[in-house]
């Protein structure tokens, strides 16, 4: 039965695995995800989510992601079926998104011990961090005239409330009236 937990781990093990990582090259390291996706390994597992390479796991993770096609692995059997080579893939792509899920969440511990704050890739802020930053006057313009758009909207939002209130106020006493 696998260690349920890290501290069941053989700690030199995981030492040396990490060591081991460390000294791969990035087309070497992805491979060796590859091969940690399909088998799974509890001690590869606790490296490839350590603080050394974490950060490194979450890219390659990533990369593999983009680049995995479904017709074959990388390293897969030349004879294998294109039916057993499909699943297969699809199996360690699955397997791949999971373990990016996990390594987007040991990166943002990591980073948050550290006192930072992992934020998603935005374009619409970094567009318009640019727009400051190239263009302040006409930056400040524009957020002057989202400010009074949003004014005029929430009074418009106020007054329709209240002739709302008002129209049922008036209907409640024309009903006690007849």
């Amino acid at each position: 039965m696998p260690p349920r937990n890290l501290s069941e781990l053989d700690q030199d093990a995981v030492a040396a695995e990490i060591a081991y990582y460390e000294g791969l090259d990035d087309d070497e390291y992805e491979a060796a995800l590859v091969g940690f996706a399909r088998e799974q390994d509890p001690i590869d597992a606790a490296a490839i989510r350590s603080d050394a390479l974490a950060f490194r796991s979450r890219k390659a993770v990533q990369s593999l992601l983009r680049q995995l096609s479904t017709k074959r692995l990388p390293n897969a059997p030349g004879d294998q079926s294109r039916r057993v080579s499909l699943r297969e893939a699809r199996a360690v792509h699955g397997r791949l998104e999971h373990e990016a899920r996990l390594l987007d969440a040991v990166t943002a511990g990591i980073a948050a011990r550290r006192g930072e704050l992992i934020t998603p890739a935005n374009p619409r802020r970094r567009a318009l961090e640019a727009l400051r930053a190239e263009h302040p006057e006409r930056y400040l313009d524009l957020l002057r005239a989202e400010e009074e758009k949003a004014r005029q909207r929430a009074a418009e939002r106020r007054a329709a409330t209240k002739r709302a209130r008002r129209a049922q106020r008036d209907a409640e006493r024309t009903a006690q009236e007849s």
